[in-house]
């Protein structure tokens, strides 16, 4: 799906399984945004159902979105969401970005989010899990994005959250003025921090950072070192 203008009065999305009894598996789907405004969520892909979500994309380069965006959204079963791809560039999201969610037992893992712009009312899950893992995941801050809430390389409440990496710039700019995180940039939820790791390629401000087992200072031409 690609909204370029308008108004959508509830969510829109790549691929909906809106079964509650499928088990149907969703592959490749996108969704695209670039002007407009959808009152609802954008997703890449959403089964209601207990089918897998696999390789999910959603690019956001306008419009608004009032409430979340998702790269792949599972509502339930032993089924996992793997390997999403979001980015966003411009426009404002009310709610939160999830790079893959998952509310049965199954894992979120192996997103990627990339924020180069735009704003985002919530925050933001590399992978969020109910009680499997979330691993795995990447988030890069590479533009002028603000996050009012925190940033979540991995989120569960009973799984494991290692293995994720947040990014703070390419190595290739600085971060503008507006790049802002109001709340906290975690490796993961979960106190068990095994390879989560923060690279910071340049000056960020952030409320704090918690839960890495690595904090990568990356001295390049575009890191004020005084």
């Amino acid at each position: 799906v690609k909204i370029t203008g308008g108004t959508i009065s509830g969510s829109a999305y790549g691929a909906d399984l809106s079964d509650a009894t499928s088990t149907g598996t969703g592959t490749k789907n996108k969704a695209e945004m670039t002007n407009g405004t959808v009152n609802g969520s954008l997703y890449g892909a959403h089964t209601a159902g207990s089918g897998t979500l696999t390789e999910s994309e959603v690019k956001v380069s306008g419009g608004t979105i009032g409430g979340s965006v998702f790269g792949s959204d599972v509502a339930s079963g032993a089924v996992d969401a793997t390997g999403s791809k979001i980015t966003i560039s411009a426009g404002s999201v009310g709610g939160n970005v999830y790079g893959g969610k998952v509310a049965g037992t199954g894992a979120a893992t192996g997103h990627k989010i990339k924020l180069d712009g735009g704003t985002v009312g919530g925050s933001v899950y590399g992978g969020n899990a109910t009680s499997g893992a979330a691993t795995g995941n990447t988030i890069t801050l590479t533009g002028g994005a603000a996050v009012t809430g925190s940033l979540y390389g991995g989120f569960t409440t009973g799984g494991a959250t290692t293995g994720n990496t947040v990014n703070l710039g390419d190595g290739t700019g600085t971060l503008t003025a507006t790049t802002s995180v109001t709340g906290t940039i975690y490796g993961g939820n979960q106190a068990a921090d095994t390879d989560n790791v923060l690279n910071v390629n340049t000056n960020a401000q952030a409320g704090n950072i918690s839960n890495f087992s690595m904090v990568k200072f990356n001295f390049n031409s575009t890191f004020n070192q005084a």
